[in-house]
């Protein structure tokens, strides 16, 4: 079992950070199931679309967006990625699932 590699929507690359999508595919493992990603690498251009922030670790393939829509889903990915060795997530608006990154500082925000 294996998240997706989701390619930018507007031009189809990829970027991966491979460390990140190492410890996703063992978060995927504690989870028992793979959850669909929203949103995966995005090129500055279509970053700059969507987001408010000119950088960004979705630029450099070391975020993704995952669907949780309920408060039991959020936590059992939340319990899950923190088993993999994952510390930084964000809330996604309206409760659509958590934003789930690399950065080694443990963090829990809301976008």
């Amino acid at each position: 079992m294996a998240i997706e590699r989701k390619p930018c929507p507007c031009c189809g690359a990829f970027v991966g950070d491979e460390a990140f999508y190492a410890a996703l595919d063992a978060a995927v493992i504690h989870l028992g199931r793979v959850p669909v990603v929203s949103s995966g690498y995005r090129c500055g251009r279509h970053n700059a679309r969507v987001s408010q922030r000119s950088t960004g670790r979705h630029v450099t393939g070391q975020a993704v967006d995952i669907i949780a829509r309920t408060a039991r889903e959020r936590g059992a990915l939340l319990m899950a990625c923190i088993r993999a060795g994952i510390v930084s997530f964000a809330t996604l608006p309206g409760g659509a699932g958590l934003h789930v990154d690399a950065s080694p500082i443990p963090w829990m925000g809301i976008e």
